[in-house]
């Protein structure tokens, strides 16, 4: 199993809690507890694929949503990767995704 790496700088945590309460007013009451996800966000974040946090916060309802629901289904928290090819909307230019 792989240690993730949940640590977000001060202004990357806060363009996160606006994107998951955006997805929450999306998606309604979240499935999983909103820290998981948060944890989640994260951990892809720092391992598997970083993101444009702050273009991702305030993106379009549509593009934020896909992001977050897939970064939900395709990240495996087993092996820290993405997985059934994945990546994300917001993932950063120019760098390599890491897929399962």
């Amino acid at each position: 199993m792989i240690t993730h790496n949940f640590e977000l700088s001060p202004a990357e945590f806060a363009a996160v809690e606006i994107i998951i309460n955006r997805f929450e007013r999306l998606a309604g009451p979240l499935r999983q507890e909103r820290w998981g996800l948060i944890m989640d966000i994260s951990a892809c974040h720092n391992g598997a694929c970083p993101l444009e946090l702050e273009r991702m916060a305030a993106a379009e309802d549509e593009d934020l949503a896909h992001d977050v629901a897939g970064i939900y289904r395709h990240f495996d928290r087993e092996t820290g990767m993405l997985t059934e090819c994945f990546t994300p909307r917001f993932a950063k230019r120019d760098v390599e995704v890491h897929h399962a």
